[in-house]
């Protein structure tokens, strides 16, 4: 985390993305910063220095996606703690992530933080690009304490635009020819 207050705060941060701008960078991902809760607070959510990257990306003259990871969360939320958050950051980045990995536990707060994001899908983000709140890794594994089925999962995850990023080891048994056909299917 970076003091946003200091005076050289803004030209560091600045220098930092135009380094990864002159590379070719063309995807940030911002590792424990993101929108999700931790015991009812947020999890290493500093708006300051979200908004300072964000500013930093659009003067680097480099199109970049921005993307937020929190690195942790708290499942007993009731899904519209995370909104105000979301709300923060819908346009100023392009990805951010708003719940723990779907393989496990309390699936009804999956739901609920996915039905209470609606507003945010597909807002204007960073760089005129559109912004989605980001459910994180799905995975087909088959849960026998939570009875999981992955194409309603896959169903709900299609519908909620967020972006597709399988959270496992693709070589496991317990991956189905049907299971990686609804990863891969265009539609």
């Amino acid at each position: 985390s970076v003091n946003g207050t200091h005076p050289a705060s803004a030209a560091f941060i600045d220098s930092v993305y135009q380094q990864y701008a002159d590379w070719g960078i063309d995807f940030i991902k911002n590792d424990c910063i993101g929108v999700t809760t931790s015991k009812g607070h947020p999890y290493n959510y500093v708006p300051s220095n979200i908004a300072l990257v964000s500013d930093a990306i659009k003067k680097s003259g480099r199109q970049m996606a921005y993307s937020l990871s929190p690195g942790g969360g708290d499942q007993s939320l009731n899904g519209t703690d995370e909104v105000p958050l979301a709300a923060t950051v819908a346009n100023i980045t392009n990805m951010y992530r708003i719940t723990d990995d779907w393989h496990g536990g309390d699936m009804k707060y999956h739901y609920a933080v996915a039905h209470a994001m609606e507003p945010f899908i597909g807002v204007v983000g960073l760089g005129g690009d559109l912004s989605f709140p980001d459910l994180d890794m799905l995975n087909p594994y088959k849960n026998a304490k939570d009875d999981l089925d992955f194409k309603l999962q896959m169903t709900l995850w299609a519908i909620a635009r967020s972006p597709l990023k399988y959270g496992a080891d693709i070589r496991d048994s317990s991956l189905t020819a049907e299971d990686f056909a609804l990863m891969t299917n265009p539609r």
